[in-house]
């Protein structure tokens, strides 16, 4: 009876543990076969992007729209197909869970994660549905430089102008920003003596070099 009982809970283990392979296995078919599809989506989307930094910049803002609408559908069936795997902040809280183990440096995962939320922020607020509105941009060589807003800033002290930026299309070394020359148009306090704009006050031109 006790070698029977034995035999028993033997097979139960077995099958048990076998349950838990076969369920292993699964999930990491279901984890590479998802890394594949979003490689496949991402470089389809890289694919694109030449074609729409060269969009004249008064129809580069449609164009920008169903470029991304493309790529959140291609993002959205990989996802469907693998439920198990719909995370979007599956790397940061990967990060932060090897930090607290002591695989990761505790102060850069903090870094990471103030610019991961930086990021994500500007996606969600900007760039999802691509439709957001610029101040200025261009192209030129195969990049498009979209500056989204400007502001006044006062960074370590030192007077000057914040801008965030969006880069589109293939940068192969580091990116450096050459010179920047802004002319803004104001109204002065004194007022045109003469001619058609007489009584109305004078303008100029303030030049902002960055």
């Amino acid at each position: 009876m006790k070698n029977t009982i034995a035999f028993i809970i033997g097979i139960l283990a077995i099958v048990a543990g076998a349950g838990f392979l076969i369920s292993g296995l699964q999930d990491r078919v279901d984890e590479t076969e998802f890394a594949e599809k979003l490689s496949l989506a991402r470089i389809e989307t890289a694919r694109q992007v030449p074609i729409v930094v060269q969009v004249p910049d008064d129809k580069v803002a449609y164009d920008r729209q169903q470029f991304m609408r493309k790529h959140l559908e291609l993002i959205g069936a990989a996802m469907k197909a693998h439920p198990k795997q719909k995370s979007e902040d599956k790397f940061i809280l990967d990060l932060e869970e090897k930090a607290k183990k002591g695989e990761k440096d505790k102060a850069k995962t903090a870094e990471y994660r103030e610019r991961f939320d930086y990021v994500k922020k500007v996606w969600n607020e900007k760039l999802k549905d691509g439709s957001y509105k610029t101040a200025l941009t261009g192209q030129d060589k195969g990049i498009r430089i979209d500056i989204l807003d400007i502001k006044q800033s006062n960074d370590g002290g030192k007077q000057g102008m914040r801008m965030d930026v969006l880069i589109w299309g293939a940068v192969k070394e580091q990116f450096t920003a050459g010179g920047l020359e802004m002319q803004s148009v104001i109204e002065l306090e004194e007022l045109e003596k003469s001619g058609k704009n007489k009584g109305k006050p004078k303008q100029g031109i303030v030049k902002v070099n960055g």
